[in-house]
């Protein structure tokens, strides 16, 4: 993965904890996958793949806002999604 997808997808991650809607969360999402989707199967699930994961590992502990963590556990199932929606192989 690129060091600019790198970047991108930590700031995805804070942006979604950040976010006060799922409306906005799925927006967010969107926003970075749609560009990867023209880009090719590997680049959109590689990162759709990485968010979930770096999502996954966040301790439910360490969220002290329930509404933040709705929206990561409603990220990580909409990122889920997008990965059964692949876009078609170049």
């Amino acid at each position: 993965m690129s060091p600019a997808a790198v970047l991108s997808h930590h700031t995805l991650i804070e942006t979604i904890r950040s976010a006060r809607s799922q409306k906005k969360v799925i927006e967010l999402i969107d926003e970075e996958v749609r560009p990867l989707r023209s880009a090719g199967v590997d680049a959109y699930i590689g990162f759709v793949r990485t968010v979930r994961a770096e999502l996954s590992i966040i301790d439910p502990i360490d969220v002290a806002d329930p509404e933040e963590w709705n929206l990561i556990q409603f990220s990580r199932v909409y990122l889920y999604r997008l990965m059964a929606h692949k876009p078609p192989a170049k």
